[in-house]
């Protein structure tokens, strides 16, 4: 059972690559993406957040991980190429595949030769990739969400959201630069992890100095003061849903 906040302390906040030890014997280094080669990676990542609990199934619930994967590779057109993008690039292995051992469902790091050098099980496949998406995202939510949920959560982003637009990983890039002076070839060797914090402060701060010439000007009334964003609780969308949904909807009736 991996510890998230021991790696947290010892590796995320860093940007170090993880050590893994696999049931083989074998050491993997588990690498933090930089930010040129960001998006190509998320557009692979996505299937590691897909969740088995998401299928009202006790035959798919029952499946080793790396068995899921290989359903969602044949049911659900997901592409096999999408799994090997993620773990090259996080392992920095170039030779991969999803292999049998003793009769069960693993994946196979090869070496030059096409030999086995390594061997990841079902159980440290799912452990992987919850490093991986803990090291890259610093704000990832694994928490299950039932359909029912989601859909109340969705109908107060709609609410609170309305008319904002979510910027585009070029602008994110862009307004940090001009934020920063940082260049871009400086910005492209940047870790992603770091980028998505520095692009959440610098919006908070703007946010957050809006707000305080608000409070100082007679001609709004501000019931309480901004609080500096380093010093706030990070935003939980779940439980925000539940306790601001209605007030949303009052305002806008």
């Amino acid at each position: 059972m991996v510890d998230i906040e021991q790696l947290e302390l010892m590796y995320f906040q860093n940007n170090k690559p993880v050590p893994y030890l696999l049931e083989c014997g074998a050491e993997i280094l588990i690498y933090p993406i930089k930010l040129e080669d960001w998006s190509m990676f998320y557009s692979s990542l996505t299937v590691f957040m897909i969740e088995k609990i998401e299928y009202d199934d006790l035959d798919i619930l029952k499946l080793p991980y790396i068995d899921f994967l290989k359903f969602l590779i044949t049911k659900k057109n997901v592409h096999e190429a999408m799994i090997y993008n993620v773990l090259s690039q996080s392992l920095k292995e170039k030779n991969m595949a999803i292999s049998k051992s003793n009769e069960k469902s693993v994946i196979a790091i090869l070496d030059e030769d096409d030999l086995i050098k390594s061997i990841i099980t079902s159980k440290e496949m799912e452990e992987i990739k919850k490093i991986i998406l803990k090291q890259n995202i610093y704000n990832y939510d694994d928490r299950y969400i039932s359909p029912d949920i989601k859909k109340e959560i969705e109908e107060y982003n709609k609410i609170k959201y309305k008319g904002i637009v979510q910027p585009n990983f070029e602008k994110e890039k862009v307004f940090v630069m001009s934020k920063s002076g940082v260049s871009e070839d400086a910005l492209n060797k940047m870790y992603y992890r770091t980028f998505s914090l520095m692009f959440r402060m610098m919006v908070d701060n703007d946010i957050y100095f809006a707000n305080k010439m608000l409070e100082a000007s007679p001609k709004y009334d501000i019931k309480e003061s901004a609080t500096h964003p380093l010093f706030t609780k990070e935003d939980d969308g779940i439980s925000n849903a539940f306790t601001s949904s209605d007030k949303l909807k009052n305002k806008i009736k």
